[in-house]
């Protein structure tokens, strides 16, 4: 299925959607990309008439599988990139500091999202759940003669199960144990100023 979108701004916007299904399971891919061609202004427009374009493409993955009649896998995937022009700070004509335009101020960015997760009814009483997650944020600006770029990545995991101890519907008796742990792990990268730093967690 595709998709057009208009708008104010010079907005465009078109999405392209495709689903797959059958007995090993389904997965459904959306495809998008958008363009605002005027933008609108950063700077005072009076003194400014230049404008700030801003464009994004993306595309998401999702799925599941019935790998067994007791084991479900499912999962997503997004990536999305983006980039916009912006304007320098200066000085306006009374002196103040201000926005101007500059055609050679940018910002960019990536993101990176996937998830797994798989559900396992290991016995009638027993259920288990284990979750893998990944995120990467990417950004970088250049404003004027300054140029940062920052750098996240975080990888996640999850464990967690379900016991039933007691499960009486007459007597209206239901005991539930759950237990598991969690992991994580942090990274981030800043430049220039050659910025790291990492740190791991545990539950």
């Amino acid at each position: 299925r595709l998709s057009l979108e208009g708008g104010s701004f010079g907005i465009l916007r078109e999405t392209l959607q495709g689903s797959l299904a059958g007995k090993p399971g389904r997965a459904t891919l959306t495809l998008s990309r958008g363009d605002a061609f005027d933008g609108t202004h950063l700077a005072t427009a009076a003194n400014n008439p230049e404008r700030e374009p801003f464009r994004f493409s993306q595309g998401i993955l999702r799925f599941s599988s019935n790998l067994s009649p007791r084991l479900l896998w499912q999962g997503s995937v997004l990536y999305r990139k983006s980039s916009v022009d912006t304007d320098a700070i200066g000085l306006d004509n009374q002196g103040r500091v201000a926005y101007k335009d500059d055609r050679q101020s940018y910002g960019n960015g990536e993101t990176w999202l996937a998830q797994n997760t798989l559900d396992f009814k290991l016995t009638p009483h027993w259920n288990s759940h284990f979750q893998a997650g990944f995120t990467q944020l990417d950004n970088f600006i250049k404003v004027g003669a300054l140029q940062s770029s920052m750098l996240n990545r975080i990888y996640l995991a999850t464990w967690q199960n379900q016991n039933t101890l007691i499960d009486d519907p007459q007597q209206k008796l239901h005991w539930q144990f759950t237990w598991g742990g969690q992991g994580r792990h942090e990274q981030a990268e800043e430049q220039p100023r050659a910025f790291q730093q990492e740190r791991t967690m545990a539950a």
